[in-house]
């Protein structure tokens, strides 16, 4: 009978440790194989201390976000059919909006006009004057790369003051994931309980890349964290 305690407790420490390590495990996988970026500033003015300095502490400053400029094949077609450069410009405006660091932001949805993919590396005088019409402070312009895998996208991004057309902002930013390679791994380890990626669908650039890469150009431009060279 007095064998039996020593025996449960050690039945206990045992299954305790095998939750640690499968918790662990778990922590170490999502860390291995979620998304992560990397960014280059080209130029850098921290956003925050440039709006204090141009601008008195209560002013309703207003940026707008325009679509991104994207490769063809992932552009809108209409309204109806959101591609790339509309659902990017969302997910920018939406981070923008949790780090309240600008007071008004909002997407100039003018999804695309004569030259402006060949405007983003000489002046964006297009929409600088689009959103200095529209009584903006800022405007932000993005331009992705070509998309030579689904593992990765790159921006090129810039925020401009439209009264003086000065460039505060302007960087690189890629976002990357591992997503395929966890899923080969868990095949191969047949770990069906261990799904750090639920719910997802395939895309011909899927969510969780745009998320991420929204939530770096924000940061970086927001200067929430050192900004990393490639």
């Amino acid at each position: 009978m007095n064998n039996r305690i020593p025996y449960r407790s050690f039945c206990v420490k045992i299954m305790t440790l095998c939750v640690v390590f499968l918790l662990c495990s778990c922590s170490y996988i999502k860390r291995r194989y979620s998304e992560s970026c990397n960014s280059r500033a080209y130029l850098q003015q921290t956003l925050a201390d440039y709006l204090s300095r141009r601008y008195h502490s209560k002013a309703p400053v207003r940026m707008a976000i325009i679509p991104f400029t994207v490769p063809a094949n992932v552009t809108s077609r209409g309204n109806q059919f959101p591609g790339l450069d509309v659902q990017l410009a969302y997910k920018v405006h939406s981070e923008f909006l949790r780090s309240g660091r600008v007071p008004i932001v909002e997407v100039l949805n003018r999804q695309d006009w004569p030259g402006k993919r060949d405007e983003f590396f000489n002046g964006n005088f297009g929409a600088i004057e689009m959103a200095r019409a529209a009584g903006y402070d800022l405007v932000l312009v993005g331009f992705v790369d070509n998309m030579t895998s689904l593992d990765q996208m790159s921006s090129y991004t810039k925020v401009i003051e439209t009264e003086t057309g000065m460039t505060i902002w302007y960087g690189r930013v890629t976002a990357r994931t591992k997503r395929d390679q966890y899923d080969s791994l868990r095949a191969q380890l047949a770990l069906p309980g261990i799904d750090i990626h639920p719910h997802r669908k395939p895309s011909l650039y899927p969510s969780f890349i745009i998320d991420k890469l929204a939530q770096c150009i924000v940061s970086n431009i927001n200067d929430d964290y050192r900004v990393v060279p490639e």
